[in-house]
């Protein structure tokens, strides 16, 4: 149960990521600059962007506590405080997620 919940949160968390980071190339790349169907005058662009930053932070709220519930071995204490705190600042693994969940929501703001 736990291993699919991993599984899941980084499904999430990838697919977030690739729209966050492919979306805006693409709009670079494949779109014109200027006239009807450039990004800039697409109501959708920036939905997109917003929806994708929230996918990617939200799969790493979900890797994060996967992986809490992982290293305890039980389900029940990936929701405990202490626990989510010990390995969101005390392993590599946490700290990257971290960093992570940050640039999404800072890609947020952008």
């Amino acid at each position: 149960m736990i291993e699919s919940l991993v599984v899941l949160a980084r499904i999430v968390q990838y697919a977030g990521t690739a729209m966050l980071f492919g979306a805006p190339l693409f709009y670079l790349y494949g779109l014109p600059a200027d006239g009807p169907g450039a990004a800039r005058t697409n109501a959708g662009t920036k939905r997109l962007v917003v929806v994708a930053g929230l996918l990617a932070a939200i799969g790493c709220g979900l890797a994060l506590l996967a992986q809490t519930a992982m290293m305890t071995g039980a389900l029940a204490d990936a929701l405990d405080p202490e626990a989510l705190v010990m390995v969101a600042t005390g392993t590599q693994f946490g700290m990257s997620v971290m960093i992570r969940a940050t640039a999404s929501l800072a890609a947020l703001a952008l």
